[in-house]
């Protein structure tokens, strides 16, 4: 029986739903580790064969949204 377009629909969030989870799980790891850069590049090229543009896009988002700002970011908050 073929689907309806609700439930491919609902089937496609579903799915995009968990990369974005399994990015914020990732992005959290990473952040709360105290690695050496060395170890850093090494785990972004690991990542880089696993995930696709768009989930590599979805990590970065949520790598920025979990970095502490900088001086010059915190100067510029009203």
């Amino acid at each position: 029986m073929a689907l309806t377009n609700a439930e491919k629909q609902a089937r496609w969030r579903e799915r995009h739903i968990g990369k974005r989870r399994s990015a914020q799980r990732v992005a959290n790891i990473l952040v709360r580790q105290k690695w050496p850069d060395e170890t850093v590049k090494e785990l972004a090229v690991l990542l880089g064969q696993f995930l696709t543009r768009h989930g590599a896009r979805t990590l970065r988002q949520e790598l920025r949204m979990l970095k502490e700002p900088t001086p010059k970011e915190d100067a510029a908050r009203p």
